[in-house]
């Protein structure tokens, strides 16, 4: 580990030198109140505190870039939790083609979460590579084809240690009414598996069996401009349940619901998703946008509070409505949000409402 730290600070001191190279970096602060963060009854209203520091370099001609990304997070009420997300990211582009029209894209990423207290059980290492083709027929019209592939290591939980495999072809087109058109379909493969990591000494041990999910996921955007400042865009998608067997493996856990990926799985789930987004830059260049959203989810699983009683399968319809403001002064932004979400449910437990609010600022170096 400790020669991949210094040939890293080795490389980093090179591109610092090197006359082609143009960096992007940030450093941002974000403070943010979540009325229900866990998406359920007995969910606790929890403020969060974060620090977030970003290296970003990229190539004159854009064929390499590097990321380097810290984030710290501060839980106040709940034991002063702290959280902290790290990860590294390579990036190589190749244009080619007789007008550049093409673009074969290699991405590469290692990451580790280290949090104390009770949420060091969450601690893991993450891994995401991804090659990806674009062409475009003309400067409106592209084609995207890819696959991604993400590795989660959980150290204290290996049996939700997972390989996820993502295929996805997608098409970008505009029109002469200002009226833009995206579509795109992804298959994704997931297998949990304790033995996935067992190169590093971990889950040697355990015997539990791999369990595998698949899921098509179809989306439609449309956006279309209104006025000089004024855009609106509208979001279609539905994900299908391609697995034939459930699992207690994915099913909710109220003892780990600080981690998405086991909380709400979106293999748990089949789902249709509309949101509206009304975008307008007001007076002294202010951004505001304005959406509405709605959400219906018809899970794979069962949930009681008394195992004596047997539920249908969890179903919920969710629909919220939100607000982001966002100012530029030269290289500083400011940013507020607000969201409200009202979830509703065939199992009472997830029958909530919610207020998120946060405020933050970004300043680009």
């Amino acid at each position: 580990m400790k020669n991949i730290i210094i040939n890293l600070v080795i490389s980093v001191l090179f591109l610092f030198n090197n006359a082609n190279a143009e960096w992007k970096n940030s450093f941002s602060l974000n403070s943010n109140y979540d009325q229900n963060p866990f998406h359920y009854q007995g969910s606790e209203p929890i403020n969060i505190n974060s620090t977030n520091i970003l290296l970003a370099y990229k190539s004159a001609d854009n064929s390499f870039g590097l990321n380097l990304n810290t984030n710290y997070s501060l839980i106040p009420n709940l034991a002063y939790a702290q959280l902290n997300d790290n990860t590294i990211g390579i990036k190589f582009n190749n244009h080619f083609g007789a007008n550049n029209e093409s673009d074969l894209i290699f991405t590469g990423m290692f990451g580790f979460k280290l949090n104390s207290g009770d949420f060091s059980y969450y601690n893991n290492n993450h891994y995401d590579f991804s090659v990806g083709y674009n062409y475009r027929f003309s400067e409106i019209t592209s084609l995207s084809i890819g696959n991604v592939v993400n590795l989660k290591d959980y150290y204290s939980m290996p049996d939700f240690s997972y390989m996820e495999n993502v295929a996805y072809i997608g098409l970008k087109t505009s029109f002469e009414t200002n009226t833009s058109i995206s579509a795109e379909v992804d298959y994704g493969y997931k297998n949990f598996s304790d033995k996935l990591f067992s190169f590093s000494g971990k889950g040697k041990n355990n015997t539990s069996a791999s369990q595998s999910f698949a899921q098509a996921i179809a989306s439609v955007k449309i956006g279309q401009s209104l006025a000089d400042r004024t855009g609106l865009s509208l979001l279609l998608a539905k994900s299908m349940n391609l697995s034939s067997t459930t699992s207690d493996l994915l099913s909710f856990n109220p003892d780990l619901v600080f981690e998405k990926d086991i909380y709400d799985d979106s293999y748990t789930y089949q789902s249709n998703e509309a949101t509206l987004t009304l975008s307008h830059y007001t007076f002294f260049d202010i951004k505001l946008q304005l959406f509405g959203f709605y959400f219906a989810k018809d899970y794979s699983y069962q949930y009681s509070e008394d195992v004596e009683i047997i539920n249908p399968n969890r179903a919920d319809k969710s629909s919220g409505i939100g607000l982001n403001l966002e100012k530029s002064f030269g290289n500083l932004k400011v940013n507020m949000n607000y969201n409200y979400t009202n979830n509703s449910s065939n199992t009472p437990v997830f029958d909530y409402n919610s207020n998120y609010f946060g405020v933050g600022f970004k300043l680009g170096f």
